[in-house]
């Protein structure tokens, strides 16, 4: 076999195989602000949206397992306030 492709049997890990563990991180973007409405998009169809304060989004995030490793808010347009989260499960 090619040790290209050998595959790692759970012998040759001691046992370690099954607790490694990967840091990975998820990027979440939302609105900002209060309230849920539906809207139309431009293809016409509608859709739910929720808008959420940075303070309540972070504690449901954390509440859920995650930690919040960065945070930003931009602006999309005059309308819209954008919170973007980096989180990683705990």
């Amino acid at each position: 076999m090619s040790p290209r492709r050998r595959v790692l049997e759970p012998e040759d890990a001691s046992g370690s195989a099954n607790r490694r563990t990967v840091d990975s991180y998820v990027r979440i973007a939302t609105r900002e602000g209060d309230g849920e409405s539906w809207e139309v998009g431009d293809s016409g169809n509608p859709y739910f949206t929720v808008l959420w304060r940075e303070s309540a989004f972070g504690k449901a995030l954390e509440d859920a397992g995650f930690e919040i490793g960065w945070r930003s808010t931009g602006e999309d347009s005059e309308e819209s306030q954008w919170l973007t989260l980096l989180a990683r499960r705990r």
